[in-house]
């Protein structure tokens, strides 16, 4: 009825030191414990400071009591005195171990209840989600008006939320910019009808050096667990991880099992604001197009794929949800501070032309030129201004013009224009 765990450096060595202290704590532990008590003492297989590793443990939900961590491989002396002192690390009890119950038990469970809804059909109370799109797709912007959606109770673009509490970790911008992006998401709600009170969106931002989220932790616990929030988004992961690397799988899932843990403690949906790698992308799936480690996406119950495009101007949103029926994406529409539901762009329709488009893309780009020529700026400004092609996709597809030899620039004007065909009798 107890379970006593105490791996070692050597976990094939029964002899080792190490162990033979762990056996003798634990068994005069077991022997005062009350039944179904479990009593983890665990020993780091690769940490030189056992204190260390004791810290790190804590940060992720694991109580220890008494000060006493790195004494207990020093002699079976001090094991001794340290097994007769206040118990020495209090895992869980016997109710956190697995349930082994049969289908029919299951669905006979009327406490069985699902959690509650922040975004109705999209994200649930106590649940990991993560917003992402490539680098300035706005994704801060829609990520705060999100939250202020559910801060008001009012419909994030078509989803209705249930009102709650929301706090904001704001890794990215000092508090003077939060105020400016608040203050233009604010005139363009009430433009459309909304005056609303944000005093339920608690904005957090550092004055100073922004501190890891797994330092922050303690505080954050400490507030959300003093008032009851419904939505914490930290906005953005890479600042968040502190230096460490969001390509390391071990930084990402130490990272989201923080989240799992804060989340599990205080019943908030934690949403995670990320960014997509460079190059083409939007061919994958969407669990597929978030940069570094796939831990993040993978571990997450509903991931929310943001894409601009320039051609023409627009935005799609996208969803992944565990838990709730399949979202359509749509077609969303830049007002200025927020995004709108579309009612311009057919997705079906639109999807369907875009290789037709890429194939008339470098056409358009050559009847630009005219008959007298543009310089690069005059081209691409054109090209921009009229939505045949973005700044990046304008200078890879001119890159293709010339290795086709289908532009030539003048050296004199410095234009591009249309390369002379060759002349001649037409091939037999």
């Amino acid at each position: 009825r107890d379970l006593h765990s105490f791996p070692t450096r050597r976990s094939s060595d029964l002899a080792a030191p190490e162990r033979k202290v762990a056996r003798l704590i634990v068994g005069e532990k077991v022997k005062a414990a009350p039944p179904k008590k479990l009593w983890w003492l665990h020993y780091p297989r690769n940490h030189a400071s056992i204190d260390n590793y004791w810290e790190n443990q804590q940060a992720n939900g694991v109580l220890l009591l008494g000060s006493h961590a790195g004494t207990w491989r020093k002699s079976e002396a001090k094991a001794a005195e340290v097994a007769q002192q206040p118990a020495v690390l209090v895992h869980a009890s016997a109710d956190a171990l697995p349930r082994f119950r049969s289908a029919a038990e299951i669905m006979a469970d009327e406490s069985l209840k699902m959690p509650d809804e922040v975004i109705m059909g999209v994200l649930y109370k106590g649940t990991r989600g993560v917003l992402g799109g490539p680098p300035k797709a706005r994704k801060s912007m829609a990520a705060v008006d999100l939250g202020l959606s559910v801060a008001t109770g009012t419909p994030w673009l078509r989803w209705p939320t249930i009102k709650g509490k929301v706090m904001y970790v704001d890794y990215e911008q000092p508090e003077a910019m939060s105020k400016q992006r608040l203050l233009l998401i604010e005139a363009a709600k009430i433009e459309k009808g909304q005056d609303l009170d944000f005093s339920n969106f608690i904005n957090v931002s550092f004055p100073g050096q922004p501190k890891p989220f797994k330092e922050l932790l303690p505080v954050l616990l400490e507030r959300l667990k003093a008032q009851t929030f419904s939505l914490l988004i930290i906005d953005d992961l890479y600042t968040a991880l502190g230096g460490r690397s969001e390509n390391s799988p071990a930084a990402i899932k130490e990272f989201c099992a923080l989240i799992a843990n804060l989340s599990r403690q205080t019943g908030v949906a934690v949403l995670v604001i990320h960014h997509s790698p460079k190059g083409k992308i939007n061919d994958k799936p969407l669990v597929d197009r978030f940069a570094g480690s796939g831990f993040l996406t993978r571990d997450a119950f509903t991931l929310i794929g943001l894409t601009r495009y320039y051609n023409p101007p627009y935005a799609k949103l996208e969803f992944m949800l565990r838990g709730f029926p399949d979202q359509p994406a749509v077609a969303l529409d830049w007002n200025g501070a927020i995004y709108d539901i579309s009612d311009k762009i057919d997705l079906a329709t639109f999807e369907e032309q875009v290789d037709e488009r890429k194939e008339d893309r470098s056409t358009t780009l050559l009847d630009l030129l005219g008959s007298d020529g543009l310089r690069t700026n005059e081209w691409k400004k054109q090209a921009v201004a009229r939505h045949v092609a973005s700044p990046a996709t304008f200078g890879r597809d001119k890159k293709k013009l010339i290795a086709a030899k289908q532009v030539c620039k003048e050296e004199k004007s410095k234009r591009w224009k249309k390369c002379a065909q060759p002349s001649g009798p037409a091939p037999s």
